[in-house]
């Protein structure tokens, strides 16, 4: 019997260094939509999250256009978006009418799946977006993501995981956006949600441990339904796998891809000369850092304190600060490094090195971190510095 996983592009949004983002018109857009349009794709995860903002930024153009665009030029995939519950593609919760207009305009515009996802796994601040998307009659992906935490088990996953079908989630997506699960993880939590809840499971794994490939293969074996890739001119380490190797690797098997080969070699060779028609100049190859060292930070954490330090003129405290943020991550139970818990935790850091003291003072969006303002934390391994900002006055 043909069990065929459904494959999503994710190469719009997350390939490597925001080359997207960054770089591409709306004409070159709307070009690379159609060739992906025509490989057979589940769909294309290609607005929301970070592209709203890149868009206004890097490119200077309305996201919405480019949103209107891409529905133009892929008709036959489904089109899907990011969304941070009730912050939508911003870092604070909006007013409750603003979620319901975005979404509702969103929608209109066609996108067809609401990826939604909350840094800190808040069920409250998915809540709207999730029922926003029955209103709508699109469908509604609600995010898990996993952290380091080890107070946090598969367990409590998958516990969260039930509570998002609940409040009426349509999927579950599992997001390892370190790509610490190992395939016998992944294993043994597919098995489990199988055997426990119905609606259909999708893996977002990124390969920062060279695993996420081999995870996807058993995973699928256990039953997921849907996996996340890049096309390879545009994977990188800190991304999903590419679909040329999934594919590969599930030719002549019952859960071929269906992907249409012809379709993905064209989109690549117009990657390639978009690339070389920006003069895009990649970046070196990383080293692959074993998560399980002492003193582990994920490179793009790592890239975010570097410029901090170049801009306040202190390159040469990189290594102090790389251990500090570590300690500050630890002591706050390893959260998952998303939205702007990275820069939150960056900050503290810095802080703490420039004051010569560890938490002589919280920064401001330390402590409504700890006090809960960006939703419920679900451990802290230092207990003082839980004291310590339910002690400060505010400013």
């Amino acid at each position: 019997m043909a069990l065929p996983v459904h494959v999503t592009d994710t190469t719009l949004r997350d390939g490597i260094e925001n080359f997207v983002l960054k770089e591409l018109r709306q004409d070159e857009l709307g070009r690379l939509g159609k060739l992906l349009d025509r490989a057979g794709f589940y769909s294309i995860d290609c607005w929301g999250g970070s592209t709203f903002y890149s868009a206004l930024t890097d490119l200077q153009e309305d996201p919405w256009e480019r949103l209107k665009r891409l529905r133009r030029s892929i008709r036959h995939t489904p089109l899907q978006m990011v969304v941070r519950g009730d912050m939508l593609v911003g870092f604070k919760p909006y007013h409750k009418e603003v979620v319901r207009k975005f979404l509702a305009k969103a929608a209109g515009l066609g996108v067809d799946i609401f990826r939604i996802y909350d840094q800190l796994n808040d069920l409250e601040n998915m809540r709207l977006a999730i029922s926003m998307g029955k209103e709508l009659r699109k469908q509604g992906e609600a995010t898990v993501l996993f952290s380091q935490n080890p107070a946090v088990t598969m367990v409590d996953y998958l516990r969260l995981a039930e509570d998002m079908i609940n409040l009426g989630a349509d999927a579950i997506c599992m997001n390892d956006s370190l790509g610490v699960m190992s395939p016998e993880h992944v294993v043994s939590l597919v098995t489990t949600y199988k055997w426990n809840l119905h609606q259909p499971l999708r893996l977002h794994l990124h390969d920062n441990q060279q695993k996420a490939l081999d995870a996807y293969l058993v995973g699928i074996r256990a039953g997921v339904e849907r996996v996340d890739t890049l096309l390879a001119p545009l994977a990188w380490t800190e991304g999903p796998p590419t679909v040329e190797k999934l594919v590969t690797a599930l030719q002549n098997t019952p859960y071929d891809a269906q992907i249409d080969t012809t379709a993905l070699e064209a989109t690549a060779d117009y990657l390639n000369t978009l690339k070389q028609s920006h003069r895009y100049q990649e970046p070196a190859p990383r080293q692959v850092a074993d998560s399980n060292a002492e003193g582990y930070l994920p490179e793009l954490f790592k890239e975010y304190l570097r410029e901090e330090l170049r801009r306040r003129n202190a390159r040469d405290r990189q290594d102090v600060a790389y251990t500090e943020a570590h300690r500050v991550w630890s002591d706050l139970g390893f959260l998952p490094l998303k939205g702007r818990i990275p820069e939150i935790i960056g900050g503290q850091a810095l802080a703490n090195i420039f004051a010569g003291q560890r938490y002589h003072k919280l920064t401001e969006d330390m402590r409504d971190l700890i006090k809960g303002r960006y939703g419920p934390l679900y451990s802290i391994a230092d207990e003082e510095l839980r004291r310590l900002a339910l002690e400060a006055r505010e400013v």
